[in-house]
């Protein structure tokens, strides 16, 4: 009897891990990763800060703009990580986080203040593809993000209506804060929200598609932006989005990331980390992070050797207990 719950055991442990390998499996396509930075340097001010790959400059502000919100934007030990519990997928915390607060931490004494631009960096290489992946850690440290308060990542020139075209976050309300998702035709901004309130101290993960409907050429402008938070690590969730903004873009190109808020305050301190910024034009480059993944034939074939291997196993562990009952 054992050997039989021995057997039952390693071939469920097996089954799950040939399951794990199809799911991670189903992403991998021929995608390009096209940013990605994991805030992994030392604690303090993140301006000047170099690392990730998919960027030309440094983190620092616009030209002529010195210390535009750069002084209350720094990096705080430890990192975000998410998990999806369903299918057993875990993205690591592999660094430390970027987080907005509403502090000029140079100012003595500090002052409140907030700014549309409060870091940017450059990209290596304009975006201009129909379809693009964005996926970042977020969470709400702490405080109340309520009425007009805000802190989000944007994707453009700069944070401006005319320049940016997509921004993705946190946006109060009067009941209190939702993710959601902004979108700009040139003038104004669009605003979709997810509707549910945002747990303090909950690490969600973000996942965005920022699309070109009809004609995808490097000169069309966007007009689709999609949100999914907290999802399944699984394709089949990604088929389509709870939340989405479809409009007519001038805007066809972005060459910078970047973040900004409006209205964090101190009553109570209002703080919200960043983590995993992950650009690419699959969905696969934003979910498996930077860590190449095998072809889906690689998958079956490390599958089929598993099995073959346990087959093997347990054959001689029969022919033991047979032996030993003899």
């Amino acid at each position: 009897m054992k050997t039989v719950t021995t057997r039952n055991a390693l071939t469920a442990s097996l089954c799950a891990g040939v399951g794990m390998v199809a799911v991670l499996g189903a992403f991998s396509a021929n995608a390009t990763v096209l940013a990605l930075d994991d805030f992994n340097y030392p604690v303090g001010e993140v301006q000047g800060q170099n690392g990730g790959t998919g960027f030309s400059s440094a983190w620092g502000t616009d030209a002529g703009v010195p210390n535009d919100g750069l002084p209350y934007t720094h990096v705080r030990a430890s990192g975000l990580s998410y998990t999806d519990g369903v299918n057993s997928i875990t993205l690591p915390d592999v660094g430390n986080a970027l987080e907005l607060n509403p502090y000029n931490r140079i100012a003595v004494p500090p002052i409140l203040v907030n700014s549309q631009n409060r870091g940017r960096r450059d990209l290596s290489a304009t975006a201009d593809q129909g379809t693009l992946f964005m996926s970042f850690l977020l969470k709400q440290t702490g405080g109340n993000i309520t009425a007009s308060d805000s802190a989000f990542l944007w994707l453009g020139a700069n944070a401006q209506p005319g320049n940016t075209v997509a921004r993705i976050g946190l946006f109060g309300q009067t009941a209190g804060d939702d993710f959601g998702i902004q979108m700009s035709d040139g003038t104004a901004f669009q605003v979709a929200r997810t509707g549910g309130a945002v747990a303090v101290g909950t690490e969600n993960l973000l996942v965005v598609r920022l699309s070109k409907i009809g004609l995808t050429g490097p000169t069309d402008g966007y007009d689709k932006l999609e949100l999914w938070v907290n999802p399944q690590l699984v394709p089949s969730a990604f088929v389509s989005a709870p939340v989405s903004i479809a409009l007519s873009s001038t805007i066809s190109s972005f060459g910078k990331i970047g973040f900004g808020s409006a209205s964090l305050d101190s009553n109570p301190n209002d703080i919200v980390e960043f983590d995993r910024i992950r650009l690419g034009t699959e969905l696969a480059d934003v979910l498996l992070g930077y860590t190449a993944v095998p072809e889906p034939g690689t998958y079956v074939a490390g599958g089929a050797a598993l099995l073959l291997g346990a087959g093997f196993y347990l054959r001689r562990r029969n022919r033991a207990a047979v032996a030993a009952a003899a």
